[in-house]
């Protein structure tokens, strides 16, 4: 399955994971994101699935208030008992120092995760190491 609108991408890989791909932050974009995300954690705290997903952001420079703003909302809206891996692709040093500011405000668990990479078949590993770590 792959949905797209504008600068946002969604597909649903074979093996379960989520990706989602932001050419942009826009407003159209971000809100695309945020209800597919939200969509997405949904489903996955209903049917007692662990939501594996994947943010590719290699192509935003830098975030603006607004997306900043809808993220984090985001993730504080996030179920407390959901199974979610989230593994998110930065472009540049920069851009990751300042997604992780973000995140480390935002209490991790065992079963609910948000890891940083700058490569795609790694983010991919490590979504397959939670798999087998907490299950389906």
């Amino acid at each position: 399955m792959v949905a797209t609108v504008e600068r946002f991408q969604l597909e649903k890989r074979v093996d379960g994971i989520i990706v989602y791909r932001l050419a942009d932050l826009l407003r159209e974009s971000i809100d695309a994101f945020t209800e597919a995300a939200t969509k997405t954690d949904l489903w996955a705290v209903e049917n007692d699935c662990h939501a594996r997903c994947l943010l590719d952001i290699t192509k935003v420079r830098f975030p603006n208030p607004y997306a900043i703003s809808r993220i984090q909302t985001l993730i504080k809206s996030t179920p407390d008992e959901i199974r979610e891996s989230f593994a998110v692709l930065t472009p540049t040093s920069n851009l990751y120092s300042f997604a992780r500011a973000i995140i480390n405000h935002i209490p991790q668990s065992k079963t609910n995760s948000i890891r940083f990479f700058r490569e795609e078949a790694e983010a991919l590993a490590w979504l397959d190491e939670r798999l087998q770590e907490i299950g389906p």
